[in-house]
């Protein structure tokens, strides 16, 4: 889509800019906006209890960037079908109802993380990972064997969706606007008191999550691996405190 239709798509318009000469063309572009005062929904505000969200189904960064680093063959993910949502109308429809408010740039692993040490609680993520994949994701899962998923929901190259807490007062309220805007948010969890992320009963190092591609000098293959490994290591210990976990 060209600018100017991506304008039209999100009820805005294109300013222009400058100009001038170059051996390739390069274009970047940076979205601004507004809140009416007081209106912001922070990242900060999470409560013991509330339940977590996402705008949609999640891991499709990952997934374009699997296809394209690992050259996996028959994936078919090119950047062409990596089109993430506009979630404007749903971050104003959550102004009243959500307590705080991430997006998954970096992918969810990193956003849950930093929501955790911000309002220093606890994020207990449902242990059925793969459900929260969106199809492109779930494809390389099954192609590469990553059993729940965990490093295409970890890996840095996130989606941009939003990742929000809902009080439990406010959950037939965000059914009311779901209905509205049909939408379908997608569980992901509750918060609970204490402090950092478990998947299930498992707990899950977040600061580790986010600093492994530094950890692994920038080298892909390593840090795909890490990955891997890590996501074995959830999976060894939630076998080990349940017999049913797959």
């Amino acid at each position: 889509a060209t600018a100017a239709e991506l304008g039209l798509a999100f009820d805005t318009f294109v300013l222009g800019g400058d100009t001038s000469e170059g051996t390739a063309l390069r274009v970047s572009c940076v979205g601004l906006g507004s809140v009416p005062a007081g209106g912001a929904i922070r990242r900060v505000g999470l409560r013991p209890g509330d339940r977590l969200f996402a705008s949609g189904l999640l891991g499709a960064g990952a997934a374009l960037a699997a296809a394209k680093l690992l050259r996996l063959p028959g994936i078919g993910i090119t950047e062409d079908d990596f089109a993430p949502p506009s979630r404007i109308a749903h971050g104003r429809a959550l102004r009243r109802i959500a307590s705080a408010c991430i997006d998954t740039s970096d992918g969810l692993f990193a956003a849950v993380d930093q929501l955790a040490r911000l309002n220093d609680v606890a994020i207990h993520l449902d242990a059925n990972l793969a459900g929260f994949l969106e199809p492109s994701a779930a494809r390389v899962r099954r192609v590469l064997g990553l059993g729940g998923g965990f490093p295409l929901l970890a890996s840095m190259h996130g989606e941009f969706e939003l990742v929000f807490g809902v009080p439990p007062d406010r959950l037939h309220d965000l059914d009311r606007v779901a209905r509205v805007l049909a939408w379908q948010p997608v569980p992901l969890g509750q918060v609970r008191e204490g402090q950092g992320l478990r998947v299930g009963v498992v707990p899950v190092d977040g600061a580790r999550v986010r600093n492994l591609h530094h950890e692994c000098g920038g080298e892909i293959e390593r840090y795909v691996t890490a990955l891997v490994l890590m996501a074995r290591e959830i999976d060894r210990e939630a076998a080990r405190h349940s017999p049913d976990w797959t």
